[in-house]
């Protein structure tokens, strides 16, 4: 008896002289070999249980025969373990094998007896269970009993802090993999935006501040991000001849409440005349007062050169030519206009076919 009251009294001292919290799971492998050496059993493990698997355990502390052992998964079905978790202590002094034929770690391990304790949250939900195996039979299960009762509860606090340093890890990594994405497809837009020479930005017109994309400051001549640019820094960058159209187009738009799409130019300070073609919506708060405009610009440009050289070559044509949509004409060149003698207000929408005298259509 006295030698019962000693074990629990040692017991009592190593948990309370252990930095359990610190040593994490460095504290639960040395409980598992402590308790394996005072009661001189073959096998202790802990093992951890988790409601994403509800038929299986995992050990994450495994002492066997002096030694620290690997870590393993089983399966609960037909197992003592099954009826620890949920449940509450199980102790089978003898006979294990009989009672649990189908377990065969039981049998690999030549497992005599087993006691087992269930591991629960500070909430109340089963994590898992402390379990002691040896090759005969143990006599003194109720020592035993009461010494797993007082390490469990250090346990449960290691693994539950344990619990929540793996979910913010997760969390962390979660959120990394999320930032990571984000920064990718941030860089493929902008990529993007370079390529195809289209920029975005956003005013805020209660602060009149304006936001541009990296490619908008290329687009003007900038280096990104080269400056805080304002609504007026905007206009004065428009072209002189197109400012007042444009202004009047975004004020139009504040005030009707409708996007609006417009093509005009801007003038760099190298003297260089570029064409955009920008669009633009608003959004408007429950009292219908303007809060945010945004909007794109395109750099069309190059598509207005081509189309100027093609206006050069078709105008210095002799030929008749014609651009059509479904055999709608959209544009001719002054010979097609000296040769059939329609101008272009009134070519423009006609088909095609009216140009030719009905018995040769």
């Amino acid at each position: 008896m006295k030698k019962n009251l000693n074990l629990i009294e040692n017991t009592l001292k190593y948990i309370s002289n252990k930095n359990y919290e610190e040593k994490g799971q460095e504290f639960l492998k040395e409980v598992t070999k402590y308790l394996s050496e005072i009661f001189k059993v073959n096998y202790v493990l802990i093992s951890e249980y988790t409601k994403q698997e509800p038929n299986r355990v995992k050990t994450i502390a495994f002492y066997g025969k002096g030694s620290l052992l690997p870590n393993t998964s089983y399966k609960l079905a037909h197992t003592p373990c099954e009826n620890v978790v949920d449940n509450k202590i199980c102790i089978y002094p003898k006979n294990i094998q009989n009672i649990f034929p189908k377990d065969k770690l039981l049998k690999q391990l030549n497992v005599e007896s087993y006691i087992g304790i269930p591991l629960w949250s500070s909430i109340s939900e089963p994590i898992g269970l402390i379990a002691i195996l040896d090759d005969k039979e143990i006599k003194d299960t109720k020592t035993i009993e009461i010494v797993l009762q007082i390490v469990a509860i250090k346990v449960v606090q290691v693994m539950e802090k344990q619990l929540c340093k793996n979910k913010l890890k997760l969390q962390i990594k979660d959120l990394e993999l999320s930032n990571k994405k984000i920064r990718e497809s941030e860089n493929n837009l902008k990529d993007a935006q370079k390529i195809a020479k289209l920029g975005y930005w956003k005013l805020d017109i209660t602060t009149n501040k304006l936001t541009w994309s990296d490619e908008i400051y290329r687009i003007f001549g900038f280096k990104p991000q080269e400056f805080s640019p304002t609504y007026n820094d905007f206009l004065e960058k428009v072209h002189p001849e197109d400012r007042d159209k444009v202004n009047e187009a975004y004020l139009s738009s504040l005030k009707n409440k409708v996007p609006y799409k417009i093509e005009h130019r801007i003038l760099l300070a190298t003297g260089e005349i570029k064409y955009l073609l920008e669009k633009c919506k608003t959004d408007y708060n429950a009292k219908g007062e303007p809060v945010c405009s945004i909007g794109t610009v395109l750099d069309i440009t190059k598509q207005r050169d081509s189309e100027e050289r093609y206006r050069g070559l078709s105008e210095a044509s002799f030929n008749a030519i014609f651009i059509s949509e479904n055999g709608i004409c959209l544009d001719q060149n002054s010979t097609a206009q000296k040769m059939f003698g329609y101008t272009n207000e009134e070519a423009i929408g006609r088909l095609g076919t009216e140009w030719i005298i009905p018995e040769d259509r």
